[in-house]
């Protein structure tokens, strides 16, 4: 789908991100601290971001699946009709 697409196409982004955070750690910074904070916030942001599409995809397939039905239920409708009205034709003659 078109959003995972989105996140896939910035997944560079996120990992540039977080080396160049782990980089500024590894030579001791001065403000470590406000990057390693940084580092977990974008981290469970990610986390959470992709948890969150997950759910969005399975509803939007289940609301897809849901239309599929409606549509199969209705052609089936119709087509029931259809017979029920040729049986009464044949019976009235």
């Amino acid at each position: 789908m078109c959003f995972q697409g989105e996140i896939d196409a910035r997944e560079d982004s996120f990992r540039a991100t977080a080396e160049a955070g782990q980089l500024l750690l590894d030579r001791e910074h001065y403000a470590s601290e406000e990057v390693k904070e940084k580092l977990v916030v974008l981290a469970s942001e990610k986390t959470s971001l992709l948890s969150m599409w997950e759910e969005r995809r399975i509803l939007y397939e289940q609301c897809m699946d849901l239309q599929l039905f409606y549509r199969d239920t209705e052609q089936a409708d119709t087509w029931m009709a259809k017979q029920e009205v040729s049986a009464f034709t044949f019976v009235s003659s």
